[in-house]
């Protein structure tokens, strides 16, 4: 009865364990790292679309957007103003001046809003 309730008690270390290494090899796997290029390559033009389309069509994409698209978009759009942009309040990987060259410009920019002019929260 005692080691029932020991392996009990240790399963979700265990589990945590197991987690914990499964997402180091994932990250860190070669064909997982290929995976995630691929991925950015199909992303990178439809960013690019989206930062150049007009505010008006913008808008009306924005409004036809169900709860959880918008969620997702407004998360990255968070994400890549923090990350990219080095706005937002806990950028861990810039140092707050965009990085390219066909970016709006290389100045440091304001936490109070992002790139669109959209007010970060």
């Amino acid at each position: 009865v005692a080691a029932v309730v020991i392996f009990v008690n240790l399963t979700p270390l265990f589990v945590a364990v197991f987690l914990f290494a499964h997402l180091v090899h994932h990250h860190t796997n070669a064909k997982s790292l290929q995976n995630r290029v691929n991925i950015i390559k199909k992303l990178a033009p439809a960013m690019v679309m989206f930062a150049n389309a007009p505010e008006e069509e913008t808008l009306q994409f924005m409004g036809k957007l169900d709860e959880w698209g918008y969620f997702h978009v407004i998360s990255a759009l968070h994400v890549i103003s923090a990350e990219f942009c080095g706005q937002g309040y806990k950028a861990r990987l810039s140092d707050g001046t965009l990085k390219s060259s066909s970016s709006i410009g290389t100045e440091k920019l304001g936490s109070k809003t992002n790139i669109a002019g959209v007010v970060i929260i």
